[in-house]
């Protein structure tokens, strides 16, 4: 007597997967944007965060080597340096200007000295005074930071119609985003040997493809008091609330 085994060969159709296929690409497609808000603001978030850090070294910079460091901003560039202003002219654009000891292997050190602060000769004969080796227009002794590093939709300024006290302040009253005292060309704030800060002043993040366009999320980091204490606010609205007027502080 022979055994009879029934195999169960039922699959699943092209119909059946297709359904499948469609299903799981009407959620990718009501998902992605919203993964994309999601990351465009992770951006931002990181970038204050990167601003913010960096003035912190700026002030423990000046705290450890007992001199000024300048925080100097380029908001038409995108950018921001860091350095000692060596030569006291409020910028950080001539050769002497430097970040530390500045032992960058970049540069050739032509007395062996720790720094190049000397006329240099990169190979044509021609000492140059000015040791600018990527012709960015800032000396590679100081550290530059550019926003295009967070992203091409990361910019100096803001929509918001305020700034997180209810003031004015959003706009810096010099429409550029980057306000400390008074100082303009450059816009800049230093930190002394004491820890203390030249001026209070703020600087704002944006989501701006440049020409009005992007979520337009911002940040702020804001130095609240010539003792140097720093804080770092995000806006509550955004491209589709612009007429918010609180911000929060994150801690």
């Amino acid at each position: 007597m022979k055994l009879k085994i029934k195999r169960n060969r039922k699959g699943f159709t092209l119909l059946e997967v297709m359904v499948v296929v469609v299903i799981i690409s009407i959620i990718a497609f009501l998902v992605a944007p919203e993964l994309g808000l999601f990351n465009a603001d992770s951006v931002m978030r990181e970038c204050v965060i990167n601003v913010n850090q960096n003035m912190r070294v700026a002030r423990a910079m000046a705290i450890k080597e007992n001199r000024q460091y300048l925080m100097v901003f380029d908001t038409t560039n995108r950018r921001y340096m860091v350095g000692a202003d060596n030569d006291n002219d409020g910028d950080l654009t001539s050769f002497v200007d430097t970040f530390g000891s500045c032992n960058d292997t970049k540069i050739f050190d032509i007395n062996a000295d720790g720094d190049v602060l000397d006329a240099i000769d990169r190979g044509d004969g021609i000492p140059d005074l000015n040791p600018d080796a990527n012709f960015d227009g800032v000396p590679d002794c100081v550290r530059v930071f550019n926003l295009n590093e967070c992203g091409i939709k990361v910019r100096f300024g803001t929509l918001a119609p305020n700034g997180p006290d209810g003031t004015g302040d959003a706009i810096c009253t010099n429409g550029l985003g980057v306000c400390f005292g008074n100082t303009i060309n450059p816009i800049r704030v230093g930190f002394n040997a004491d820890g203390s800060a030249t001026a209070i002043g703020s600087v704002y993040l944006d989501h701006n493809d440049g020409s009005g366009g992007g979520k337009r999320y911002s940040y702020l980091v804001r130095i609240s008091s010539n003792a140097g204490a720093m804080s770092i606010f995000r806006w509550d609205g955004d491209a589709d609330y612009p007429t918010k007027i609180n911000w929060t502080e994150l801690r």
